[in-house]
């Protein structure tokens, strides 16, 4: 049986009871938050690497899914395993990072992340355990009621933006008039071929 990954997951929108909503199925934890307190986890000390994690749990994880996650500062999920390698792991909703050793204190460790986030804030995206749905804007209603209106009628439609947004769902409906003159005319050039007609 197939098991969903991360990448299986993607954010889109959502009506219901009259209502537009973002229906959000990944969340990031924001390894530069300055309310995150990094304490030492007093598991194996490597020569090149300390484990350390956070005293902030993440919120609302599908615990099924923790081993499956992606960063955009880490390349591999494996704090926990490769113990000579920098990398990051969730367990029991915490996150545990394994650093270079010359970053041995808290301070050090907050002051790390703080520095990554003036280029790229680092984060670790995870699936949530329910979706989360948040109402969406007045502008985004008027786009979207826009877009609902929009018909396709063959093959696949894809609809992209720029911006940093959930994707929409649509509804398939059917040409019913293409449809059935598209049968008739089959059925028409089968019965010449038979006949022997033009």
């Amino acid at each position: 049986m197939y098991k969903r990954q991360i990448r299986d997951y993607a954010d889109n929108f959502i009506k219901q009871n009259g209502k537009w909503y973002e229906q959000h199925y990944i969340a990031k934890f924001d390894l530069s938050n300055p309310d995150i307190d990094w304490k030492e986890d007093g598991a194996e000390q490597t020569i090149n690497t300390l484990r350390w994690f956070s005293s902030v749990n993440i919120q609302n994880i599908n615990e099924s899914q923790s081993k499956d996650t992606l960063s955009n500062y880490f390349s591999i999920n494996n704090a926990g395993y490769n113990y000579d390698t920098v990398g990051y792991n969730i367990e029991r909703a915490k996150v545990r990072v394994r650093l270079p050793i010359d970053i041995s204190t808290p301070e050090q460790v907050k002051a790390f992340w703080q520095e990554k986030a003036k280029i790229l804030t680092p984060y670790i995206y995870y699936v949530l355990s329910e979706p989360v749905l948040v109402e969406c804007t007045k502008e985004q209603v008027e786009v979207l009621d826009q877009l609902s209106q929009i018909r396709f009628y063959r093959g696949a439609n894809n609809i992209f933006t720029t911006e940093d947004i959930a994707l929409l769902q649509a509804e398939y409906g059917v040409d019913i008039k293409t449809y059935i003159d598209n049968r008739l005319a089959n059925i028409n050039a089968q019965i010449l071929d038979i006949v022997g007609g033009n």
